[in-house]
């Protein structure tokens, strides 16, 4: 089992629904495996959205879509998910910022 994390940054989206979309994640993740919320304050507000699922191709997949489907979500989100050593290797699968590389699943 790997975990999937979706980070949310409030700070560079202030009127948004947050609350909502952290909702429809965890949504996602019900059907998938577990889901934890964390938030904290670390040079800025986070919000992270954790998934552990066997199968985090199609979980990844349904959090694509829902970024896709709301655009401004998708400019303060970062999506990670464990590589093969666990965080070690991790994978970055989503990054507000377009000059990141980003990786894809195997």
């Amino acid at each position: 089992m790997k975990t999937l994390q979706v980070q949310l940054q409030p700070d560079l989206a202030p009127d948004l629904d947050f609350p909502s979309f952290v909702s429809r994640l965890h949504g996602i993740g019900d059907k998938a495996g577990r889901v934890r919320v964390s938030e904290a304050n670390d040079n800025g507000r986070y919000i992270n959205v954790s998934f552990d699922s066997a199968n985090i191709g199609n979980l990844w997949q349904q959090i694509r879509e829902e970024l896709c489907a709301n655009v401004a979500m998708s400019r303060c989100s970062v999506v990670c998910c464990e590589g093969d050593a666990g965080w070690d290797d991790y994978l970055l699968l989503h990054h507000f910022d377009p000059e990141q590389q980003l990786d894809n699943l195997p």
